[in-house]
């Protein structure tokens, strides 16, 4: 049995099935509309077209190596990895002062397994979660996904009491990605 995605693009599909092949082609209009903000993300080694991801997939953080096991989250805004740990070259009490300095973070996967990494304060945030609001500090990191590798901001947050110690939003997902939460990946 063919998916909805394959059926609707061959234009074979029944009245039944219309309203979710709309539904279908309005977020792939959504979706593979060019972003409007050209410096805001960069990628490099990626095929050509659109990738579907589930809502659970592992990725691998290229500088350290890692595996982490993720949670897609198309309301999330920003990507986030956790992070026990960093340390700030010359740093001072003024969170944004701290923006451009030289950082280095120690990655926590979720077998327990850790390493170091290094680079730049890319900005300080506020984020308002289900706990609260916190503030972080975020970096950019590439990230590979079944061979597709690009990179993002994700911000740097003590995520041990969650069950998946990097979350994918929508900033890696933009103008790339489809999110199929009925898809199983390797791991499930």
């Amino acid at each position: 049995m063919m998916d909805l995605t394959t059926r609707f693009n061959q234009g074979d599909f029944n009245d039944r099935d219309r309203p979710a092949a709309l539904l279908a082609a309005a977020w792939l209009a959504v979706f593979l509309m060019p972003a409007t903000n050209s410096s805001s993300e960069e990628s490099s080694g990626r095929e050509v077209g659109i990738h579907i991801m589930g809502a659970t997939e592992t990725l691998t953080e290229l500088s350290t190596g890692l595996e982490f096991r993720a949670r897609v989250d198309t309301g999330a805004e920003s990507s986030s990895v956790n992070c026990r740990e960093f340390e700030i070259e010359d740093e001072v009490d003024d969170r944004l002062g701290n923006v451009g300095k030289k950082i280095r973070f120690r990655l926590v996967n979720q077998e327990g397994k850790s390493a170091w990494s290094e680079g730049t304060v890319a900005s300080a945030v506020r984020v308002t979660t289900g706990e609260g609001v916190g503030r972080r500090y975020k970096v950019r990191l590439k990230l590979r996904w079944e061979g597709f590798e690009k990179e993002v901001e994700v911000s740097l947050n003590d995520r041990s009491k969650l069950e998946y110690p990097l979350l994918i939003g929508r900033n890696w997902l933009k103008g790339d990605f489809l999110v199929d939460v009925a898809r199983k990946s390797d791991d499930d």
